[in-house]
């Protein structure tokens, strides 16, 4: 897919945000996608979906119930892990 649509891999996991915002308007200006996913720039795992809510039928999406986040959620503790930060005891 990145052939297809001329995208580089080190343009697509870029931390600036410029770079990303140019990829992402091209997606939706040029190829008229609702939506794609990448990977992220902190670890190939962990995946970036983004939606065009211009493009997207609102009604056909589906939202799961939220999970709370806070200091002492396993996610936050595996994110602080894997990025080796520390999280702050609550």
């Amino acid at each position: 897919m990145l052939v297809r649509y001329g995208i580089r891999p080190d343009d697509l996991a870029s931390r600036e945000r410029v770079v990303t915002q140019r990829i992402s308007r091209m997606m939706h200006d040029q190829h008229k996608l609702p939506g794609f996913r990448w990977w992220s720039a902190f670890s190939g795992d962990w995946h970036v979906a983004v939606l065009f809510l211009d493009l997207v039928d609102p009604t056909e999406m589906v939202y799961g119930t939220p999970d709370p986040l806070d200091l002492t959620h396993p996610a936050v503790l595996g994110a602080g892990k894997e990025l080796k930060i520390a999280v702050a005891k609550p």
